[in-house]
């Protein structure tokens, strides 16, 4: 009974830490630094160390069981199984946050950090995002740089709505050239319009690029207007004022 015992401790670390790196690897780390995270073992230690502890704990407290014939064994059962559950809930959490803001950190912070500051909300950045990254076939190599947005008034079975025309600028994989694509979106529903161009040689980016120039140097402009006329103990109230008025997020109304 020992020996199975030992056994089937030696089999769930193994298969934990292999649980482990499947959630570190999906929550957007690389495999290779993956393999260095020391939580690929630490947490496999710590859920036997307890499970182990489970099976004392029911030795303890029943100490006899005709249907349990190894309370070690039951409590390494149990632990393995709760452990399960943790790590699937895990991944499918990674796996729905990447599929709408990326896997790179720069993409979570330019989609999810700014989304939630924003006190007007930009969710519609991120669904044009998801689409994005569903054209790709390796979506993980996306690294995003930046994104610029126009917005159009229009009209919907007679009533006002806005259609977002967002510009994604990106690298794809370690090839230094930068990329850009186009979609709409309107009422959640993102369409794509122009798909991995270039942005060297696209005539359009050059002109999205001085549009952001523009938009940049008023929001600056903004900026230390605010700076000058707020008290200097309002440094929380510029950066909120900051965002709403697009210092952060690029933003164009066009007729």
């Amino acid at each position: 009974m020992k020996r199975k015992v030992l056994f089937r401790t030696l089999l769930y670390v193994v298969l934990e830490a292999l649980l482990a790196i499947g959630v570190i690897y999906y929550s957007g780390y690389y495999l290779s630094d993956v393999l260095k995270d020391p939580r690929i073992w630490i947490f496999p230690i710590l859920a036997t160390a307890l499970s182990l502890f489970l099976g004392w704990f029911f030795h303890m407290v029943i100490q006899y069981s005709k249907k349990i014939r190894s309370f070690y064994l039951t409590g390494l059962n149990v632990g393995f199984s709760i452990y399960f559950m943790l790590c699937v809930y895990f991944y499918n959490s990674a796996w729905q946050f990447n599929q709408r803001y990326g896997f790179s950190p720069a993409s979570q912070l330019l989609l999810k950090d700014i989304e939630d500051i924003d006190e007007s909300g930009r969710s519609f950045v991120g669904t044009g995002f998801q689409l994005l990254q569903s054209e790709f076939r390796y979506p993980r190599r996306l690294r995003l740089r930046s994104y610029y947005f126009q917005e159009r008034d229009t009209l919907i079975d007679r009533r006002p709505d806005t259609i977002r025309i967002i510009y994604y600028t990106y690298l794809v994989g370690m090839n230094p050239r930068k990329w850009y694509s186009k979609v709409s979106v309107l009422q959640d529903k993102a369409t794509m319009l122009v798909f991995n161009s270039e942005c060297e040689t696209s005539s359009e980016y050059a002109e999205i690029k001085k549009a952001m120039a523009k938009d940049r140097k008023e929001s600056m402009e903004k900026l230390k207007e605010l700076i000058r006329e707020l008290p200097q103990d309002s440094t929380s109230a510029i950066l909120k004022k900051a965002v709403r008025d697009d210092s952060i997020n690029r933003k164009e109304n066009v007729n």
